[in-house]
C-alpha cells in the first residue's frame, strides 16, 4: 500500500480499492491527512489537467519534435510559407502542420502571431468538412 493511502486510512477512514487518494498540495510524497482526499480515477485526471501537471510539448513522452523545431515551423508559416512547403521541409504531413497552425496541437509553443492571425502562406487554416490532407474538397456522400 502506498504511504499516502495508508495515512488516509489510518487518520480519516478506509479507502475502497477502486478509489484514489488525491493530494490538495500537489506533493506526491506528502502523507499529511489534511492534504489528502478520496476521489475517482476521473477526479484524479481532471485535477491533473486543472493544475497543469500534464506534460506538454517536448516534455510529453510521445513527442517526436522539440519545442525549437515547432517554433521554427511556426515562424516559417508566419513568414509566408505554405503548409505544404513547411510539411515537406520538416517531413510532416500537411494535415499535421495545419493542426499546429490552428493551435490544436503544440499550443504551448508560441509563434510570433496568434492562431487567429496565422495562415499557412495564404492557405486558410480552418479545416472545412470534407477537406483531405492535401486541401482538396470532397463532398460528403
Amino acid at each position: 500500500m502506498l504511504a499516502h493511502r495508508l495515512s488516509y486510512a489510518i487518520h480519516v477512514g478506509s479507502v475502497a480499492t477502486d478509489e484514489h487518494v488525491l493530494h490538495t498540495c500537489d506533493v506526491r510524497a506528502c502523507v499529511n491527512p489534511k492534504h489528502l482526499y478520496r476521489g475517482t480515477h476521473d477526479d484524479n485526471m481532471s485535477d491533473k489537467v486543472a493544475r497543469n501537471r500534464v506534460p506538454r510539448g517536448e516534455m510529453h513522452h510521445a513527442a517526436k519534435y522539440t519545442n525549437a523545431i515547432i517554433l521554427a515551423l511556426k515562424n516559417d508559416l508566419d513568414s509566408g510559407k505554405t503548409c505544404a512547403e513547411v510539411a515537406n521541409q520538416y517531413g510532416m504531413t500537411r494535415h499535421y502542420v495545419n493542426r499546429i497552425a490552428r493551435g490544436e496541437i503544440w499550443p504551448s509553443v508560441r509563434g510570433s502571431r496568434t492562431v487567429e492571425e496565422l495562415r499557412c502562406g495564404g492557405d486558410l487554416v480552418a479545416h472545412r468538412h470534407g477537406d483531405d490532407d492535401d486541401g482538396h474538397r470532397h463532398d460528403p456522400a
